[in-house]
């Protein structure tokens, strides 16, 4: 029986969470679920204050229904659109728009700026006040460049809303930025924008940000490397726009890329860190202490980024500091607990960020796997006692996150263990070297000495990942399973963890049940994939690429303008989802014919079981005596043909204009097709055209 008593938060913070889930899939209707919350909290409220110990269990049931309600309500209600004044309802008149920087801009192939909308005008050059987010994708220069925090921009450009995706399983953006409150976004060339005033936003937020800029320069002159000045931002300020992709690879398979994203490890060095401090002074101030400890928690925490593991482990250990000087023993279940019920009360949405998922569910594992582990094995020696608690900490979280990970990531670095083993005491040593570095900025010689140390312990440690990264079997790579896959696997989990402590047969077989259950859904999975039969046209800008799905095999068509990157973020999505385990890749032109098991190409033709394919990508056709017959035409490269024409050559069921070619040729296209009541499909405007042989 649990002893709810002991950490009241874990019940609260429960069906908060599942009301949260619930409004997440939007099928249930808002009405009923907030009378239902009224109701409940009414009848919470009227059995506390007439203190009826009779319906205690009442009670309790009332503030479980209302918590629900009240995570219910707060996820739709955090959600932008919903305010009445959002600048949505303006879009279709909507010419230029004023809005404040919200956020320190990122720069990239576009430096990418969130705005704070405040006005917008009409085509009559009519402003009106409106709110809401707005992402504006700015060109990169000088001026961009040099955008801060709280300046007022002008932009002349359309606000559209963000598209989804347009490839199958490809990363949802629209989704990720759904949960950021962004729905909107605007591309804007250097003529199109210009800066108005200057330091018009939040006083506070100013000076962090400001203050924030200041601490990334003083690292970087003093990180000589680029790749320590990126390792250091990232593990002292949450700073990862320096991260290289090689780098930031090597650390992802070696299975230390938590490291790089600031979360509790940061925030716990922080915090004791201070408190060793603290018990130092010669006088002691119970409420200065606290003071002292909260705020440089919350500092620390906003300088970095405020992410969702920073907030969850910053909320966590202050109620850790106030029971700690508050002399009240801590549960960590609990602190934990009232870490997350307070986050998802502020913003619910950050459940839905896989920050905050993989954070609290290592934590999790951390605390609960890791003392079992820990006890298994005893080592006389502190140093390796040392490397053992270490090792434990990794495998206790590693157990707690491998299902979301292979959901999300795909894969599972094997020798996590080992570079946990480097990376997590180089972590207390960098993030402390950083403070120090900030604290005696202004003494140089000093400060650039330890930046000398500094810079060369993290090129040490960088080349240590590195070569974990290559060691055989690092990686394993191509694992895909589906959402309930994850909580089959979580079931399991749990049953692990109730087999531990309550050490019960009935367990046993509920773990039984979950695995068998697992591996049930893997075989269904498999066998769907093994008898799929499909045909694919990828959205791919400028781009001619054809999968020929079958089965556990693929037979790929491009032009010569498709890239590792289109193959990598585009179709390798679609071909893990798919169970692909072999692919054959053929390059549309080519001259001699070729045959494999129900596919045949002799360009410009394709068969594919009895669907006839036509290939379409140059204007050097001759009108033949007998129509050819085809199922599906395919046009690329945008020839200079009409539709008209093409229907004195094939005869065929539908027209399909891929990515390839421009918009110009396929709105022709279209508006040839419409007149000649065909059929068509147009990739660049609809997305990826896919073609299902089985069902």
């Amino acid at each position: 029986m649990v002893n709810w008593s002991v950490h009241p938060f874990v019940r609260l913070v429960i069906p908060l969470i599942f009301g949260i889930m619930v409004a997440s899939h939007n099928v249930v209707p808002q009405l009923p679920i907030l009378l239902v919350g009224i109701v409940s909290g009414a009848v919470a409220f009227s059995i506390a204050f007439l203190k009826m110990p009779k319906f205690k269990w009442v009670f309790g049931a009332a503030i479980t229904i209302f918590l629900f309600c009240i995570g219910f309500a707060r996820f739709h209600q955090h959600n932008e659109l919903t305010n009445s004044n959002h600048f949505e309802q303006a879009l279709e008149a909507q010419s230029s728009f004023i809005g404040i920087v919200s956020s320190l801009p990122e720069k990239g192939n576009w430096m990418k700026v969130k705005l704070s909308v405040e006005q917008i005008s009409d085509v009559g050059n009519q402003w009106n006040p409106y709110s809401g987010n707005v992402l504006v994708y700015l060109a990169t220069d000088t001026m961009s460049e040099a955008l801060n925090y709280g300046d007022v921009l002008l932009v002349d450009a359309k606000i559209t809303a963000v598209p989804s995706p347009t490839n199958p399983n490809i990363f949802d953006y629209q989704r990720y930025l759904h949960y950021q409150n962004i729905h909107h976004q605007a591309f804007a060339r250097s003529h199109q924008w210009q800066q108005l005033q200057g330091n018009q936003g939040n006083w506070f937020w100013k000076n962090i940000y400001t203050l924030r800029k200041h601490l990334i320069t003083v690292l970087q002159t003093h990180l000589k490397s680029e790749d320590a000045f990126a390792i250091g931002a990232a593990l002292t300020l949450g700073y990862r726009a320096a991260l290289s992709d090689e780098v930031e690879t090597a650390y992802a398979n070696a299975g230390a890329i938590h490291v790089l994203a600031v979360s509790g490890l940061h925030v716990g060095i922080i915090y004791f860190i201070i408190n060793f401090l603290l018990q130092r002074l010669p006088y002691q101030k119970k409420w200065l202490n606290i003071s002292l400890s909260l705020t440089s928690i919350w500092l620390f925490a906003l300088l970095t980024g405020a992410s969702p593991s920073v907030l969850r482990a910053a909320t966590m250990f202050s109620f850790i500091a106030i029971g700690k000087h508050l002399e009240r023993q801590n549960n960590i279940y609990n602190s934990l607990s009232a870490a997350a019920f307070f986050t998802l009360l502020f913003d619910p949405y950050l459940l839905m960020q896989v920050g905050f998922q993989l954070s609290y569910l290592a934590v999790l594992g951390i605390v609960f796997f890791q003392p079992k582990f820990y006890h298994l094995l005893y080592f006389k020696p502190k140093a390796l006692d040392y490397l053992w608690q270490i090792t434990t900490v990794s495998i206790g979280a590693q157990i707690a996150v491998f299902p979301i990970s292979v959901y999300y990531f795909h894969q599972l670095p094997t020798y996590f263990w080992l570079s946990s083993l480097v990376v997590i005491p180089a972590a207390i040593v960098i993030l402390s070297g950083g403070i120090v570095i900030f604290l005696i900025a202004a003494i140089p010689l000093l400060n650039s000495t330890l930046g000398v140390i500094l810079n060369f312990f993290i090129e040490v440690v960088n080349t240590i990942v590195f070569a974990v990264q290559d060691l055989p079997f690092g990686i394993i790579d191509g694992l895909y399973i589906q959402q309930y896959d994850v909580l089959l696997l979580y079931g399991g989990i749990v049953a692990i963890m109730l087999i531990i402590i309550h050490k019960q047969f009935k367990y046993g077989l509920l773990l039984l049940a979950f695995l068998a259950l697992f591996l049930m859904s893997r075989g269904i999975l498999k066998t769907q994939q093994y008898f799929n039969q499909e045909v694919i046209i990828y959205d791919i800008a400028k781009t001619s690429s054809i999968d020929f799905i079958d089965g556990w095999k693929s037979y790929h068509l491009s032009d010569t303008s498709i890239t590792q990157k289109n193959i990598d973020f585009v179709m390798e999505p679609h071909r893990l989802a798919s169970g692909i385990k072999h692919v054959q890749s053929f390059k549309l032109g080519h001259s001699s014919s070729v045959e494999k098991d129900n596919w045949f190409y002799d360009f410009p033709f394709v068969q594919f079981y009895d669907k006839r394919f036509a290939f379409v990508n140059h204007a050097d056709w001759q009108i033949p005596t007998q129509r050819i017959e085809v199922d599906y035409l395919v046009i690329s490269n945008s020839p200079n043909l009409t539709i008209e024409t093409l229907t004195q050559i094939f005869n065929f069921e539908k027209v399909i204009f891929d990515a390839s070619n421009n918009w110009n040729a396929t709105s022709k296209w279209e508006q040839q097709c419409i007149n000649l009541g065909l059929s068509y499909f147009n990739v660049k405007k609809e997305g990826a055209w896919q073609l299902f042989l089985t069902n």
